[in-house]
């Protein structure tokens, strides 16, 4: 006899998701765009950006006279002529001139620091990082920020190096062969690609699913830390289950050492055994379409019961969502058509195959007597056991296609073994201890009706069989 029970129960399937939140786009804009980009002062200077960072009306005055200030302060003359220059020469007036940029930039976003409060400022500085776009990854402090590694910088830097020899070559000459439609649809395929040239260089995502929930726009802009987009980890599923007191009383029942994942620390106390499971979808309404994935009781939902409906909310791992098995009769088997994986929103059944230390047997319905006794035969005497630890009661066709049904209750615990034998139906005068005899039955027999139990024909006696599995 094998000790196998499997423990039935319906759950609603829970698929987790991890959803990656990051400062950037949100609906609407400030002009610009990915890329565009301009100084922290020129955004301060648009109405859109005044109204995003809350100004008030000092603060704008304020900002109006720095940049008419700032405009005056610039020296006038001749721009270096960088075409014209040798390699060398182009080289070191255009380091000069970023320095000179950057020097200038500082002392400007330095006035404007004393104009505007800092989560203004802060604001202002997520604003310009989303309009710089993937141009704003060569900026140190956003390296730092993103802990981007050497190797990373090192591709950053090739990739926009080539991005900028083919922005040039595109749009030698200034564009005169081209009309301005023209100059724009390619402008926007050698943005796209060197985005995409770029990005690859950066750290993806750690799971590889599918994008669920997309709450932005491109270009956009939203507050800092909201949710862009919601990602589903479909390299496995996770079921959501709750079990009753009884259902548990079956996993703490298991063989010692049976458990997928034995535990012997205090913590133990508070987990759930790690039990096998099958996971089965049934088609409404069709019993012949029934699909299954195999996984495995992993956790508790917290550390005790729903206070509603005093259940313990689980959780089982299918570790493989795409691995379904037909579970049908396997005649219908070439005809059936199911799903490709296991989704959310599934109703499922859940089978848990607990291993216990000792049998159950499977009773007839119509050998159970009132106040869960019934008469056993064992060599040759009634026995009246009871009341049964009855587990569960269950219904199979038998083989000629007719219902069974029968209750299922450990057999250590009933006094049950499988050669015994029970009473279906009892007579007046039955007695603890009488001797009965259970005559032998032949194929004439069965054609004539049941065996005669002690030679009243009244009474039948039927096998208490084994049970392998209990849904």
């Amino acid at each position: 006899m094998k000790r196998l029970g499997t423990l039935v129960f319906v759950v609603m399937l829970s698929v987790s998701s991890l959803a990656w939140a990051q400062p950037g786009g949100g609906r609407g804009g400030f002009g610009g765009g990915p890329g565009g980009g301009t100084g922290l002062l020129g955004l301060a200077q648009m109405e859109a950006v005044q109204k995003e960072i809350e100004a008030v009306e000092d603060q704008v005055a304020a900002i109006r006279k720095l940049a008419e200030d700032t405009r005056a302060a610039r020296p006038e003359g001749q721009r270096p002529d960088f075409r014209n220059m040798d390699e060398a020469a182009r080289e070191k007036a255009m380091a000069e001139a970023r320095a000179q940029r950057e020097k200038e930039t500082a002392a400007t976003n330095a006035k404007l620091a004393e104009i505007l409060l800092p989560p203004q400022i802060e604001r202002l500085e997520q604003i310009s990082l989303q309009m710089r776009g993937t141009a704003a990854l060569a900026d140190a402090a956003v390296a730092a920020k993103l802990s981007l590694t050497a190797d990373q910088k090192q591709k950053l830097e090739a990739a926009m190096t080539a991005n900028q020899e083919a922005m040039r070559q595109a749009f030698q000459g200034g564009g005169r062969d081209q009309d301005r439609e023209q100059m724009r649809t390619r402008f926007q395929e050698l943005r796209k690609n060197a985005d995409e040239k770029v990005l690859a260089v950066l750290t993806t995502a750690p799971v590889d699913g599918v994008i669920v929930r997309d709450s932005v726009e491109q270009g956009g802009f939203v507050q800092r830390g909201t949710v862009l987009f919601c990602i589903e980890d479909m390299s496995s599923i996770e079921v959501q289950c709750s079990l009753k007191m009884s259902d548990l009383y079956w996993l703490w029942r298991q063989r010692p050492g049976s458990a997928a994942s034995p535990e012997t620390d205090e913590a133990a106390a508070y987990r759930v055994p790690q039990t096998a499971a099958t996971v089965i979808y049934q088609f409404a309404g069709r019993d012949d379409l029934r699909f299954s994935w195999q996984g495995m009781l992993t956790r508790f939902e917290g550390s005790g019961l729903d206070e509603r409906t005093r259940t313990a909310p689980c959780r089982v791992v299918v570790p493989q969502p795409r691995e379904v098995a037909f579970a049908g009769p396997a005649d219908r088997q070439p005809f059936a058509a199911g799903p490709p994986a296991l989704v959310r929103g599934m109703f499922v059944t859940v089978l848990l195959h607990v291993c216990l230390e000792a049998p159950l047997v499977q009773v007839p319905d119509e050998a159970l007597q009132p106040g869960k006794y019934v008469w056993r035969v064992r060599d040759g005497r009634l026995a009246r056991l009871g009341p049964l630890a009855l587990v569960q009661r269950l219904e199979e066709p038998d083989a000629h296609g007719q219902p069974h049904r029968f209750w299922v209750t450990p057999a250590l615990e009933a006094d049950l073994s499988t050669s015994d034998r029970l009473v279906i139906a009892p007579v007046e005068g039955m007695a603890d201890g009488a001797r009965v005899e259970v005559p032998i039955a032949t194929a004439s027999d069965a054609e004539e009706g049941p065996p005669e139990l002690g030679g009243v024909p009244p009474s039948v006696a039927a096998p208490a069989s084994s049970r392998e599995s209990l849904p």
